[in-house]
Protein backbone atom coordinates (compact mmCIF):
# COMPACT_ATOMS: atom_id res chain seq x y z
CA UNK A 1 0.00 0.00 0.00
CA UNK A 2 1.17 3.51 -0.75
CA UNK A 3 1.62 5.48 2.47
CA UNK A 4 2.75 8.80 3.87
CA UNK A 5 4.62 9.74 7.03
CA UNK A 6 3.46 12.66 9.15
CA UNK A 7 4.48 14.68 12.20
CA UNK A 8 1.88 17.33 12.99
CA UNK A 9 1.45 19.71 15.92
CA UNK A 10 -2.15 20.72 15.14
CA UNK A 11 -4.96 18.23 15.64
CA UNK A 12 -6.95 19.81 12.79
CA UNK A 13 -4.07 19.15 10.40
CA UNK A 14 -3.78 15.57 11.62
CA UNK A 15 -7.49 15.04 10.98
CA UNK A 16 -7.17 16.49 7.47
CA UNK A 17 -4.25 14.18 6.69
CA UNK A 18 -6.01 11.05 8.00
CA UNK A 19 -9.21 11.95 6.15
CA UNK A 20 -7.19 12.47 2.97
CA UNK A 21 -5.40 9.14 3.36
CA UNK A 22 -8.69 7.35 3.93
CA UNK A 23 -10.29 8.91 0.84
CA UNK A 24 -7.25 8.16 -1.34
CA UNK A 25 -6.62 4.70 0.12
CA UNK A 26 -3.19 5.66 1.45
CA UNK A 27 -1.56 4.35 4.59
CA UNK A 28 -0.40 6.86 7.20
CA UNK A 29 2.35 6.54 9.82
CA UNK A 30 2.87 9.06 12.62
CA UNK A 31 6.52 9.82 13.26
CA UNK A 32 8.20 10.83 16.52
CA UNK A 33 9.66 14.30 16.80
CA UNK A 34 13.25 13.10 16.51
CA UNK A 35 12.61 10.10 14.28
CA UNK A 36 14.52 9.74 11.06
CA UNK A 37 12.50 8.84 7.98
CA UNK A 38 13.40 5.94 5.69
CA UNK A 39 13.10 7.39 2.21
CA UNK A 40 12.15 4.06 0.63
CA UNK A 41 8.98 3.52 2.64
CA UNK A 42 6.83 6.56 1.97
CA UNK A 43 5.27 8.46 -0.92
CA UNK A 44 5.91 11.69 0.93
CA UNK A 45 6.52 13.11 4.41
CA UNK A 46 4.34 15.92 5.70
CA UNK A 47 4.61 18.19 8.73
CA UNK A 48 3.53 21.57 10.10
CA UNK A 49 6.66 21.84 12.28
CA UNK A 50 9.41 23.51 10.29
CA UNK A 51 12.18 22.16 12.53
CA UNK A 52 11.06 18.61 11.82
CA UNK A 53 12.10 19.01 8.18
CA UNK A 54 15.72 18.77 9.33
CA UNK A 55 15.04 15.13 10.28
CA UNK A 56 13.69 14.18 6.86
CA UNK A 57 15.97 12.37 4.43
CA UNK A 58 16.60 14.13 1.13
CA UNK A 59 15.29 10.95 -0.54
CA UNK A 60 11.79 11.83 0.62
CA UNK A 61 9.35 14.22 -0.97
CA UNK A 62 8.90 16.75 1.81
CA UNK A 63 5.69 18.73 2.38
CA UNK A 64 5.02 21.55 4.80
CA UNK A 65 1.47 22.58 5.77
CA UNK A 66 1.12 26.33 6.13
CA UNK A 67 -1.67 28.91 6.22
CA UNK A 68 0.56 31.44 4.51
CA UNK A 69 3.23 31.42 1.81
CA UNK A 70 6.68 30.46 2.97
CA UNK A 71 9.90 29.85 1.12
CA UNK A 72 11.48 26.57 2.16
CA UNK A 73 14.17 25.00 0.03
CA UNK A 74 13.32 21.66 -1.58
CA UNK A 75 9.93 21.43 0.06
CA UNK A 76 6.37 21.54 -1.27
CA UNK A 77 4.09 23.98 0.52
CA UNK A 78 0.64 22.59 1.28
CA UNK A 79 -2.23 25.07 1.56
CA UNK A 80 -3.79 24.57 4.98
CA UNK A 81 -7.24 25.59 3.73
CA UNK A 82 -7.07 23.58 0.49
CA UNK A 83 -5.24 20.60 1.88
CA UNK A 84 -6.84 17.86 -0.25
CA UNK A 85 -6.28 19.61 -3.56
CA UNK A 86 -2.73 20.53 -2.63
CA UNK A 87 -1.81 16.96 -1.74
CA UNK A 88 -3.40 15.62 -4.91
CA UNK A 89 -1.15 17.98 -6.84
CA UNK A 90 1.84 16.54 -4.96
CA UNK A 91 0.72 12.96 -5.73
CA UNK A 92 0.31 13.85 -9.39
CA UNK A 93 3.77 15.39 -9.40
CA UNK A 94 5.35 12.33 -7.81
CA UNK A 95 3.70 9.70 -9.98
CA UNK A 96 3.68 11.51 -13.30
CA UNK A 97 6.77 13.70 -13.17
CA UNK A 98 4.76 16.83 -13.86
CA UNK A 99 5.79 20.34 -13.02
CA UNK A 100 4.42 21.30 -9.62
CA UNK A 101 2.18 24.32 -9.89
CA UNK A 102 3.30 25.56 -6.45
CA UNK A 103 3.11 27.25 -4.12
CA UNK A 104 -0.48 27.83 -3.06
CA UNK A 105 -2.97 26.35 -5.54
CA UNK A 106 -5.85 28.73 -4.76
CA UNK A 107 -6.57 29.29 -8.44
CA UNK A 108 -8.63 26.59 -10.11
CA UNK A 109 -10.78 26.29 -13.20
CA UNK A 110 -14.51 25.78 -12.79
CA UNK A 111 -14.78 24.72 -16.42
CA UNK A 112 -12.56 24.23 -19.43
CA UNK A 113 -12.69 22.99 -23.02
CA UNK A 114 -9.47 21.73 -24.60
CA UNK A 115 -9.58 20.75 -28.25
CA UNK A 116 -6.45 18.98 -29.47
CA UNK A 117 -5.15 16.55 -32.03
CA UNK A 118 -2.41 13.96 -31.87
CA UNK A 119 -0.54 12.33 -34.73
CA UNK A 120 -0.21 8.55 -34.87
CA UNK A 121 2.36 8.39 -32.08
CA UNK A 122 1.33 5.97 -29.35
CA UNK A 123 4.46 6.71 -27.28
CA UNK A 124 3.24 10.20 -26.26
CA UNK A 125 -0.24 9.23 -25.10
CA UNK A 126 0.58 9.14 -21.38
CA UNK A 127 1.99 12.68 -21.46
CA UNK A 128 -0.91 13.99 -23.55
CA UNK A 129 -3.48 12.50 -21.17
CA UNK A 130 -1.69 13.79 -18.08
CA UNK A 131 -1.44 17.38 -19.28
CA UNK A 132 -5.07 17.52 -20.41
CA UNK A 133 -6.49 16.12 -17.16
CA UNK A 134 -4.43 17.65 -14.38
CA UNK A 135 -7.18 20.16 -13.46
CA UNK A 136 -9.33 17.21 -12.39
CA UNK A 137 -7.59 17.14 -9.00
CA UNK A 138 -10.04 19.82 -7.87
CA UNK A 139 -13.09 17.65 -8.51
CA UNK A 140 -12.42 14.00 -7.69
CA UNK A 141 -10.02 11.72 -5.86
CA UNK A 142 -6.60 10.78 -7.19
CA UNK A 143 -7.70 7.16 -7.65
CA UNK A 144 -10.67 8.30 -9.76
CA UNK A 145 -8.41 10.56 -11.83
CA UNK A 146 -6.18 7.56 -12.53
CA UNK A 147 -9.19 5.59 -13.77
CA UNK A 148 -10.22 8.46 -16.05
CA UNK A 149 -6.70 8.61 -17.44
CA UNK A 150 -6.55 4.87 -18.05
CA UNK A 151 -9.83 4.86 -19.97
CA UNK A 152 -8.87 8.01 -21.90
CA UNK A 153 -5.53 6.44 -22.83
CA UNK A 154 -7.13 3.17 -23.94
CA UNK A 155 -9.49 5.01 -26.27
CA UNK A 156 -6.67 7.11 -27.75
CA UNK A 157 -4.66 3.94 -28.37
CA UNK A 158 -7.67 2.33 -30.06
CA UNK A 159 -8.19 5.42 -32.22
CA UNK A 160 -4.58 5.38 -33.40
CA UNK A 161 -3.99 1.66 -33.79
CA UNK A 162 -7.37 0.28 -34.84
CA UNK A 163 -8.75 3.49 -36.35
CA UNK A 164 -6.08 5.49 -38.18
CA UNK A 165 -3.60 2.64 -38.74
CA UNK A 166 -6.35 0.09 -39.50
CA UNK A 167 -4.74 -2.67 -37.44
CA UNK A 168 -7.28 -5.41 -36.82
CA UNK A 169 -7.59 -7.01 -33.42
CA UNK A 170 -6.30 -10.39 -34.53
CA UNK A 171 -3.36 -8.79 -36.37
CA UNK A 172 -2.40 -6.96 -33.18
CA UNK A 173 -2.76 -10.15 -31.15
CA UNK A 174 -0.51 -12.15 -33.51
CA UNK A 175 2.10 -9.38 -33.75
CA UNK A 176 2.12 -8.91 -29.97
CA UNK A 177 2.54 -12.65 -29.41
CA UNK A 178 5.45 -12.78 -31.86
CA UNK A 179 7.08 -9.60 -30.54
CA UNK A 180 6.69 -7.76 -33.85
CA UNK A 181 3.93 -5.31 -32.97
CA UNK A 182 6.17 -2.23 -33.12
CA UNK A 183 7.36 -3.39 -36.53
CA UNK A 184 3.73 -3.50 -37.63
CA UNK A 185 3.19 0.03 -36.26
CA UNK A 186 6.25 1.31 -38.11
CA UNK A 187 5.11 -0.36 -41.32
CA UNK A 188 1.74 1.42 -41.16
CA UNK A 189 3.39 4.73 -40.26
CA UNK A 190 5.43 4.56 -43.47
CA UNK A 191 2.36 3.77 -45.58
CA UNK A 192 0.97 6.88 -47.37
CA UNK A 193 -2.57 5.61 -46.71
CA UNK A 194 -2.17 5.98 -42.96
CA UNK A 195 0.86 8.05 -41.95
CA UNK A 196 -0.69 11.53 -42.12
CA UNK A 197 -3.89 10.75 -40.24
CA UNK A 198 -4.54 12.32 -36.84
CA UNK A 199 -6.81 11.75 -33.85
CA UNK A 200 -8.81 14.74 -32.70
CA UNK A 201 -10.17 14.94 -29.20
CA UNK A 202 -11.95 17.38 -26.90
CA UNK A 203 -11.78 17.39 -23.11
CA UNK A 204 -14.73 19.38 -21.79
CA UNK A 205 -15.17 19.56 -18.03
CA UNK A 206 -17.01 21.55 -15.40
CA UNK A 207 -17.73 21.09 -11.71
CA UNK A 208 -20.29 18.34 -12.43
CA UNK A 209 -18.74 16.11 -15.08
CA UNK A 210 -16.03 15.50 -17.66
CA UNK A 211 -16.91 14.81 -21.28
CA UNK A 212 -14.20 13.47 -23.60
CA UNK A 213 -14.82 13.00 -27.31
CA UNK A 214 -12.27 11.19 -29.47
CA UNK A 215 -12.52 10.93 -33.26
CA UNK A 216 -10.15 9.15 -35.63
CA UNK A 217 -9.88 9.19 -39.44
CA UNK A 218 -10.33 5.46 -39.86
CA UNK A 219 -13.10 3.42 -41.43
CA UNK A 220 -14.89 2.75 -38.15
CA UNK A 221 -16.28 -0.63 -37.08
CA UNK A 222 -19.56 -2.42 -36.45
CA UNK A 223 -20.65 -1.06 -33.07
CA UNK A 224 -23.15 -3.91 -32.66
CA UNK A 225 -20.09 -6.14 -32.13
CA UNK A 226 -18.78 -4.21 -29.13
CA UNK A 227 -17.28 -6.53 -26.47
CA UNK A 228 -19.41 -7.46 -23.48
CA UNK A 229 -18.39 -8.32 -19.95
CA UNK A 230 -18.59 -12.08 -20.40
CA UNK A 231 -15.45 -14.05 -19.52
CA UNK A 232 -14.58 -15.02 -23.09
CA UNK A 233 -14.30 -11.43 -24.23
CA UNK A 234 -12.34 -10.38 -21.14
CA UNK A 235 -9.66 -12.90 -22.03
CA UNK A 236 -9.18 -11.55 -25.54
CA UNK A 237 -6.46 -9.01 -26.23
CA UNK A 238 -8.76 -7.11 -28.58
CA UNK A 239 -11.61 -5.35 -26.83
CA UNK A 240 -10.13 -5.16 -23.32
CA UNK A 241 -9.58 -1.40 -23.65
CA UNK A 242 -13.28 -0.85 -24.28
CA UNK A 243 -14.25 -3.05 -21.33
CA UNK A 244 -11.82 -1.20 -19.05
CA UNK A 245 -13.12 2.17 -20.20
CA UNK A 246 -16.73 1.14 -19.66
CA UNK A 247 -15.83 0.12 -16.11
CA UNK A 248 -14.19 3.49 -15.36
CA UNK A 249 -16.62 5.88 -17.07
CA UNK A 250 -20.34 6.32 -16.46
CA UNK A 251 -21.14 6.39 -20.18
CA UNK A 252 -19.26 5.28 -23.30
CA UNK A 253 -21.12 6.23 -26.49
CA UNK A 254 -20.05 5.51 -30.09
CA UNK A 255 -21.34 7.19 -33.23
CA UNK A 256 -23.05 5.03 -35.85
CA UNK A 257 -19.91 4.19 -37.85
CA UNK A 258 -17.64 3.65 -34.84
CA UNK A 259 -14.90 6.24 -35.49
CA UNK A 260 -15.98 8.62 -32.72
CA UNK A 261 -16.52 7.87 -29.04
CA UNK A 262 -17.83 10.04 -26.21
CA UNK A 263 -16.78 9.31 -22.62
CA UNK A 264 -18.76 10.75 -19.71
CA UNK A 265 -17.78 10.75 -16.05
CA UNK A 266 -19.82 12.52 -13.38
CA UNK A 267 -17.98 14.01 -10.40
CA UNK A 268 -19.28 13.24 -6.89
CA UNK A 269 -21.07 16.18 -5.28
Amino acid sequence: MRKIAYHLSKEINKKKILDFCESEKLGADELPKTGKVDGNDYVFVITDVEEFLDNVSVDNTRCFISSFVKSIHDCFIINETRCFQSMRIVLDHIYHGGTLWNIMPDLKSDSSIKECHIINNNTEIERVVYFTTRDFIHFCSFSEIEKIRIGFSEMLINAIEHGNLDIKGMDKFKATESGTFQDLINERLSDPRYKDKAVRFCVDFNTERVKITIEDEGYGFDITQLPTTDNANQLKLHGRGILITRAYFDEVIYNDIGNKVTLLKYFPR
